[in-house]
């Protein structure tokens, strides 16, 4: 989930663009759908939804260790922001350029996470919008937060 993708859907759900939106598309479902996702798998537990539970927290458990003071900025100065674009590449099998200001950027991305993360996991709320959204779902992501059958 991207800085770009919870801007947007803020744009989406708020009153302040109102009429200069036509409709959205995203790969993305807004934090306050994931922690609806997480709580429902709480609320009624099962086998199969403590699973998903357990699943979808390991896998996005660096969405937590962004939240730590100075951990993230270090790592990134000892290393990470040298090695980010070529891990990006190799992943995404895809050549990267590498961006002078990446340093800020990941800064700022880590604001942004810090900044919008936990409120709307632990506690979601409902908001709605009346714009065409189209919600692309990765079937074969396995890093997918919200899996496609449970959105």
């Amino acid at each position: 989930m991207t800085g770009g993708a919870l801007q947007a859907w803020e744009a989406v759900v708020g009153n302040h663009l109102q009429g200069r939106i036509a409709s959205y598309s995203t790969a993305a479902p807004r934090l306050d759908h994931v922690g609806h996702w997480f709580q429902r798998r709480l609320v009624k537990p099962s086998v199969k939804g403590l699973t998903q539970f357990v699943h979808r927290t390991l896998g996005s458990s660096y969405m937590l260790m962004i939240q730590t003071p100075v951990l993230p900025e270090l790592t990134w100065r000892l290393g990470l922001g040298r090695l980010w674009p070529h891990l990006v590449a190799k992943l995404e099998g895809t050549p990267i350029n590498i961006n002078p200001q990446l340093m800020q950027d990941a800064q700022y991305g880590l604001g942004l996470y810090r900044a919008n993360l936990l409120k709307p996991l632990f506690n979601p709320t409902t908001r709605t919008t009346n714009l065409p959204v189209q919600l692309l779902i990765m079937t074969q992501d396995s890093r997918l937060l919200c899996p496609a059958d449970h959105v």
